[in-house]
């Protein structure tokens, strides 16, 4: 009996080591030195001192509950912990004009240009009848 525990618990081991460095392997996969923005992204600078509403570039803007917030690490942070009437980001906004997604930049990625935002034209519908 004690060889049957010897060998089960050595099986146990091998398979907790290896879901440890698939993890691991995984994990290291995902790290990226820079970051990618979505298109449409816009640049501004951040005043969180009346929020929930936040100013963006001097006007006011609305936050909604599924606004998120990135800090320089690309890891979500609570706005709660935002402070800071100067604080030079990038964002997306909904249709409605609310603000969608804030990425707080690095030194680096401030001194990026970002492209210039694309503009919805309306195809030319064609009928072949």
């Amino acid at each position: 009996m004690s060889v049957f525990l010897t060998v089960r618990r050595g099986l146990m081991a091998l398979m907790l080591a290896g879901l440890s460095l698939g993890s691991v392997a995984q994990t290291t996969g995902q790290v990226t030195d820079e970051r990618s923005f979505p298109p449409n992204t816009k640049r501004g600078v951040l005043n969180m001192s009346k929020y929930p509403d936040v100013i963006m570039d001097g006007k006011i803007r609305y936050t909604v509950p599924a606004t998120r917030f990135y800090d320089a690490q690309n890891m979500l942070v609570l706005p709660t912990y935002l402070t800071g009437n100067y604080i030079i980001v990038n964002y997306t906004d909904n249709d409605f004009g609310e603000l969608q997604k804030i990425w707080i930049l690095t030194a680096d990625e401030r001194k990026r240009v970002l492209p210039k935002p694309e503009v919805w034209t309306p195809m030319q519908f064609k009928s072949n009848n």
